[in-house]
């Protein structure tokens, strides 16, 4: 259904909206971090764009979780 080159772009899509958020503050990539999506996207059917999407989404959700363990210890103190 998908070949290497479709996932790992989308998985670059959502490393690289990560790596523009505050934290390493390289916020010029959130321009750029779409451009890998749109070519894995490209001649696909609508259900197979959705799902690559969704997948650079998740990439992109899971790897933002890191502020989750910081804020427990250094506020929470536990």
């Amino acid at each position: 259904m998908f070949d290497r080159k479709r996932i790992s772009c989308a998985v670059l899509s959502g490393v690289l909206l990560t790596l523009s958020f505050p934290t390493p503050s390289w916020f010029f990539l959130a321009w750029l971090a779409m451009v890998p999506l749109m070519f894995s996207i490209e001649s696909c059917s609508y259900r197979q764009s959705f799902l690559l999407g969704w997948f650079a989404g998740f990439v992109h959700f899971t790897s933002l979780l890191y502020w989750i363990y910081y804020v427990v210890n250094h506020y929470g103190k536990v």
